[in-house]
């Protein structure tokens, strides 16, 4: 399995990235779709919201269309996608509060402190 790790994923979403960006399709293109762990998915939202400003609906939305591309892969395909749509549909919670209340609705468990993310299960 080849992985993506933060930077690489970010300049494949960006191509104001210029030579990484071209660096990162070459790499995808080279060596099949780039595997996205969950760790990198949840430090990917981060770096876009904060370091690019990108609001969480525009990042969920980037990311759903670059999976759904051929240089990047989910490690679980089912949890990700649900959880960008939560992420779209809940601007407020985080990309770890949506995976943590897409394996909720899988029957897992979760507990937490943070009101926002209860509240948020409450409503599934």
């Amino acid at each position: 399995m080849n992985l993506a790790d933060t930077n690489v994923v970010v300049s494949l979403l960006l191509p104001l990235r210029g030579e990484q960006h071209r660096e990162a399709l070459a790499c995808a293109r080279a060596h099949g779709p780039l595997a996205v762990g969950e760790a990198i998915l949840a430090e990917t939202c981060w770096v876009l919201e904060r370091r690019y400003r990108l609001k969480r609906t525009d990042v969920a939305a980037l990311l759903r269309e670059a999976f759904e591309a051929e240089d990047l892969t989910a490690w679980d395909p089912v949890l990700v996608e649900r959880a960008l749509a939560l992420m779209e549909r809940m601007p407020r919670l985080s990309i770890v509060d949506c995976i943590l209340a897409v394996r909720v609705s899988n029957g897992d468990r979760v507990f937490t402190f943070d009101r926002r993310l209860e509240k948020a299960l409450e409503q599934l």
